[in-house]
């Protein structure tokens, strides 16, 4: 089934074959156990092969096409939007909105957004059901995302994924009361001090990817993407621990500094206990020499 399917993502660029191709795509990922995760390892293989820049160019690029007719045209965008919508509803992404929003959040990039505005128009009925499942889904998994943050916040109103002010605001709002707001603080402090020129676009490459990881890790079951960017894969079970442990390390470490702090001070008082007790006694002898005589 690998090979089959790999087989038919090479066909996407190729005019006759691409609407059927799209279609059977869309269906494989229906298929229980390993449909959706064959399919979406197929797509991540051939990327190379079809000259991509990153996964999915191929699908966005497809929805700006225009074919020798009207129809063509809207016939191909409705099975782009089919497979798309499959990949975000079938295999781990159906039960966990983290991975939709991974897969998601590549399609923004790529510009889905102003490739879906711009079909609708003219779409057909089964195109706008497409495209009102897909704004749908995200709309859900948006506000989803937004919950627990803070009340200033309207959690009740999509993020805007695709714009980075509101994920700064959103994210400030929901870290905001958290202990983890001094290392988020200190994140973006060092990030901003990076270099944003061509020579360091491979690393900015690579915060992107090591975070991608480690989210998926720590948030779907240890489950990470299919194309595993990071050769020398992180469990992050360990990472945890071992946080754990440090951070369990340093808590110890300060109530140490204290009870040392508690101490001297005791210590402090003690010695001054005794220099008092020392000069009521030299006192007391003092008076009492002094009766004598």
């Amino acid at each position: 089934m690998y090979d089959a399917v790999t087989i038919i993502v090479m066909t996407l660029t190729t005019t006759l074959n691409r609407v059927v191709s799209l279609e059977i795509l869309s269906g494989l990922c229906f298929v229980p156990e390993e449909g959706h995760r064959q399919v979406l390892t197929a797509l991540t293989e051939v990327s190379p092969l079809l000259c991509e820049r990153t996964r999915f160019q191929t699908l966005i690029d497809s929805l700006h096409r225009s074919c020798s007719s009207d129809r063509e045209t809207d016939r191909l965008r409705t099975a782009v939007l089919g497979l798309i919508n499959a990949l975000l509803r079938t295999g781990t992404a159906e039960s966990s909105v983290e991975f939709r929003s991974h897969l998601r959040f590549e399609l923004l990039m790529l510009g889905i957004t102003r490739a879906t505005e711009a079909a609708r128009p003219t779409a057909s009925a089964r195109l706008e059901d497409h495209l009102d499942l897909f704004e749908m889904m995200r709309n859900e998994d948006e506000i989803t995302l937004s919950g627990g943050m803070s009340n200033d916040f309207d959690s009740s109103s999509p993020i805007g994924f695709d714009n980075a002010v509101n994920i700064m605001e959103a994210l400030h709002s929901k870290l905001k009361d958290s202990l983890a707001l001094p290392h988020f603080i200190s994140l973006i402090q060092h990030l901003f001090m990076v270099p944003f020129d061509e020579k360091h676009v491979p690393l900015w490459k690579l915060f992107d990817l090591i975070l991608q990881h480690l989210t998926l890790q720590c948030t779907v079951d240890g489950v990470t993407d299919v194309h595993q960017p990071i050769y020398n894969a992180v469990d992050m079970t360990e990472m945890l621990t071992r946080l754990h442990t440090h951070c369990e390390y340093e808590r110890v470490e300060r109530e140490l500094d204290k009870l040392k702090e508690e101490l001297d001070m005791e210590r402090t008082r003690c010695i001054e206990m005794e220099n008092r007790l020392a000069d009521l006694q030299d006192g007391r002898a003092s008076i009492s020499s002094r009766l004598a005589t």
